[in-house]
Order: structure tokens, then C-alpha cells, then sequence
């Protein structure tokens, strides 16, 4: 397909290969690569490391693709690229000058980072658990399920003064959540529906892990004027209607929002809308895990954007924030 100029069917064959099956593309990287095409560094994951060297070596003359096999580098993450990065960010190449990011700040697109020790830590789970919704004939799924989805807090935000959200609440020891650095009988994120568009929300888990409104939050330098008494709050209702596959799938599944896919998940990979964005922990300085992701567009009629869930488990903090194309 690749040779009959059909590049963007090629893409989106291979790309729904790694994502819904994991497939390694051993065969299709060297044509990849015959046919100069690295837009999509997830067709990467896991390549030899033959591969890996001629990227290396092409990455110290090839101006034009850099910041693609960069990406393309992140996504095999192995031992010698993380080496290569540590070295970057000791001693910066010349070529580093023409990047908007530091060399080893690609790793946050294929869900790692470089320590302050130089090492790999991956800031996602590789257990997937899509969140699906349920039939239910027009009538409200029971809500003693072990796990429930945007109910009401009776938390205020201190930006907005609206009542936060409830994103999500399961109980310990499902296996959604078992792998997880739970600390406790539940996880629960909240965060504030509006204004967690416009920048980090962090929530604080307190005795009993009861979440509450962090300190460490700071103000957006921009917040929409809200009236928390005309706040639409059908979202709510919407909840009632998901629950938690029994069955984990592919851990990437999700990974590319151009395909689609049923994104909401507890764990996997994130789907990012735009570039990866790791909340910072407040308390220990580092990213925050990613845990889990609520698609707003399979919670509302014309509904887009997807909030994202991260957790801080030395810290006890989590952490929300929101994206759309």
C-alpha cells in the first residue's frame, strides 16, 4: 500500500494492529523506513535493535525527521535508548538546539520518563480495563455495583464554587484497580467538571482516603465566569449507565484517538488529544501514574474531550486534567 500511494490506509492498518492486537511489525518497520514514513511513533514499540541503531545513526543527520524518530526511539525504550537519552540531557548534541523539547522529554509520548537517576520509570499501567456502558433498556442500571461513575460530591471547588464530581469510585481488590497503587478500600478521583479544562486539579486523600480540595492547587491564569445554579449537571445522570469490563484488553487499545476507539478505561495507555501531558506531583516533585480516563463524548449528546486520572501513591494525591482537538 505503502508503493501504491495509499499511505494513510497503510497507517491506519498497522497503527490498529499495534494498538487492538500488540502486534510487533517486524516485517513492516524496514519498509516503513525504505519508504522514509515516521509520523507514527507507536509503529515503533518494541523494534530490534538493528532498527534502533539505524535510527540512531540517521538521527544525527536527518534535520527534517528528528523530532519523528525521536518519538520513534521513545517507543522502542530500551536500555541503550535510555542510555542515549541520559547522555542527551548530560551533554546536549548541537542538534538539540533546533528541538522545541529536550531529547529525553520525548519519552513522556510513549509513557516514560528519565529519572534523576537516568533510569526508565513508566508512568502508566499496563493492565487496560475498558469502561463501558450498559444496556439498560431506558432504565438506570442498579447502583450497588462495586463501582460507580460521576456522582455528585458534596465538596465545593474553590475556583468555581461548584460542586466537584465524583469521576469515578471502585472498590479495592477488583481487578480493574488490584495492580494499582491503591492505598486503602476504594480508589476515588474527584475533580471540578469545569474548571479541571483549564488546568490540574489535585485532590488530597485524607484519613479514611476521603478525597479533599489540595492546597496545592493553584489558579488558572484564565477561569470562564460560572454560575454553579445554571451548571448543567445531566452528566450525572449518564454515570448510572457504566461499568467496568470484566475482561482486560490490549493495553494500547486507546492509544491513538484518530481510530476512535471506546476510550474510556481504567489503566493502559492514555489517549492523548494532544501532546502527553503528566500531571507533577505537588509533594515529591515527580510525574504523576496515570490510572484511568473518562471519554466525554460516551457520557453527553455532542459531548468531546477526555478527562484524565492520575495518581501520586507516596503522596496520596491524585490529579485530573482535560483535553480536546
Amino acid at each position: 500500500m505503502l508503493h501504491a500511494g495509499d499511505e494513510d490506509t497503510c497507517l491506519d492498518i498497522l497503527v490498529s494492529l499495534v494498538c487492538y492486537n500488540n502486534k510487533l511489525l517486524t516485517i513492516s518497520i524496514p519498509e516503513l523506513l525504505h519508504c522514509e514514513v515516521y509520523s507514527q511513533g507507536i509503529l515503533f514499540k518494541d523494534a530490534s535493535a538493528e532498527i534502533r541503531e539505524q535510527l540512531l545513526r540517521q538521527l544525527e543527520t536527518d534535520r527534517d525527521n528528528r523530532n519523528y524518530l525521536l518519538l520513534a526511539l521513545s517507543w522502542i525504550g530500551d536500555d541503550q535508548v535510555v542510555r542515549r537519552f541520559r547522555e542527551w540531557r548530560e551533554n546536549p548534541p548541537k542538534w538539540t538546539e533546533e528541538l522545541y523539547v529536550a531529547p529525553e522529554q520525548y519519552a513522556y509520548e510513549a509513557g516514560w520518563e528519565l529519572t534523576e537517576g537516568g533510569q526508565r520509570r513508566d508512568l502508566f499501567y499496563q493492565w487496560n480495563y475498558a469502561v463501558e456502558k450498559i444496556e439498560t433498556g431506558g432504565k438506570s442500571a442498579p447502583v450497588t455495583r462495586p463501582a460507580s461513575f460521576l456522582t455528585e460530591s458534596e465538596q465545593i471547588c474553590q475556583w468555581c464554587g461548584g460542586k466537584l464530581t465524583n469521576l469515578i469510585e471502585i472498590e479495592a481488590g477488583r481487578p480493574s484497580i488490584w495492580r494499582l497503587p491503591i492505598i486503602g478500600e476504594r480508589l476515588q478521583v474527584q475533580t471540578c467538571i469545569i474548571c479541571s479544562c483549564y488546568g490540574p486539579v489535585y485532590m488530597e486523600l485524607g484519613i479514611g482516603l476521603e478525597p479533599k480540595w489540595s492546597a496545592y492547587n493553584q489558579t488558572p491564569d484564565y477561569l470562564p465566569d460560572t454560575d454553579s445554579d445554571e451548571e448543567r449537571t445531566e452528566y450525572l445522570t449518564a454515570g448510572t449507565n457504566f461499568s467496568v469490563s470484566a475482561k482486560p484488553r490490549n493495553t494500547y487499545h486507546a492509544a491513538q484517538w484518530t481510530l476512535e476507539p471506546k476510550a474510556s478505561q481504567i489503566g493502559g495507555y492514555p489517549t492523548w488529544i494532544q501532546d502527553a501531558e503528566y500531571p507533577v506531583s505537588p509533594c515529591c516533585s515527580q510525574s504523576m501514574y496515570f490510572i484511568g480516563q473518562l471519554d466525554w463524548e460516551e457520557v453527553e449528546a455532542y459531548g468531546e474531550g477526555i478527562y484524565y486520572m492520575f495518581i501520586c501513591p507516596d503522596g496520596k494525591v491524585t490529579a485530573t486534567l482535560f483535553q480536546q482537538s
